[in-house]
């Protein structure tokens, strides 16, 4: 089925197996374009700024993904958790006259809602959407990490910095979609490398500096193949790295790697009828971006499991 977006009036495919699975859940059909429907769910919620503000219930000071004017209760994550509040104390009587729409806004402001999302974390209270996590600062969408700062999407990494969107790595900073690298600096799309330095496009790599597009390769300068002995001699005046270094090194990566690099058609591994990018161990998804072990899903972003 062909529908039009109510929005913005662009065409969309609403497959039968879509029809039939809203049918189950007893909900009707999109009137939405998927990017509109996954524009509303963004603005529903903020990731990644924080507050200092109030506890609604303690009064101490916490950090909040809410700003103080929030318009509902906001309790500190720990109180939320606990029995020392009652959770009947914001309900109210339902009035079958009054639009349901009403009465639940109403009760959406009535409701305490925790500080931060932060779950089964130790000493994580500045990251937000945090799972089973410990000693991280400023990691947003926090998940079984240890000892990482400054993050956004990070999953079971260990000692990383300054990272966006990376998965089982462990001392690795700058990273952009990095999957399974240890030791691997100001790189992207990356995957089972070690010990290397401004990457694009590798797999399966160790010691190289300054590659693109390689695969089980190691001991490479700027896609030249040395020898162990040429390249650590090559890479003795690079490390370590000054401001100067990093800065024409990543201009390189711009104007000559990301810009001169072959692309696969989706960034991903171990997937089996997919569409989309930054997939792996993925099967029968479709238009999924950054998707971990998941299964028969359409429309998902940052999914895992």
């Amino acid at each position: 089925m062909k529908k039009s977006c109510r929005l913005t009036g662009q065409e969309f495919e609403v497959a039968q197996e879509d029809l039939e699975f809203y049918q189950r859940l007893g909900v009707p059909s999109p009137t939405l374009h998927p990017l509109e429907r996954q524009r509303q769910r963004i603005a529903f919620r903020n990731f990644r700024s924080l507050y200092r503000r109030s506890c609604d219930g303690t009064k101490k000071q916490i950090v909040s993904m809410y700003d103080s004017d929030a318009p509902f209760p906001v309790y500190d994550t720990p109180h939320w958790w606990s029995d020392s509040w009652d959770p009947y104390s914001y309900g109210q009587e339902v009035h079958l006259e009054r639009s349901f729409l009403d009465q639940y806004l109403e009760l959406a402001k009535r409701v305490p809602r925790f500080s931060i999302m932060n779950v089964n974390c130790e000493n994580c209270s500045y990251s937000n959407f945090a799972l089973e996590s410990r000693n991280c600062y400023l990691v947003f969408g926090c998940v079984r990490n240890e000892d990482c700062q400054y993050g956004h999407i990070v999953w079971d990494c260990k000692d990383c910095i300054d990272n966006l969107y990376a998965y089982r790595c462990e001392w690795c900073s700058n990273g952009i979609d990095i999957v399974g690298c240890y030791n691997v600096h100001f790189s992207s799309e990356t995957v089972n490398c070690r010990d290397s330095y401004f990457l694009h496009d590798c797999r399966n790599c160790s010691d190289c500096f300054g590659c693109f597009n390689l695969r089980g390769k190691e001991y490479c300068f700027f896609n030249e193949q040395l020898t162990k002995e040429e390249y650590k001699k090559r890479i003795e005046s690079f490390l370590p790295l000054s401001h100067a270094t990093i800065q024409n090194c990543l201009e390189w990566l711009r104007e000559e790697a990301i810009a001169k690099a072959v692309y696969p058609p989706y960034f991903g591994e171990k997937c089996e009828d997919v569409s989309g990018n930054h997939i792996y161990e993925g099967k029968n998804l479709e238009y999924c971006f950054d998707a971990k072990r998941s299964e028969y899903s359409k429309y998902a972003f940052t999914a895992f499991g």
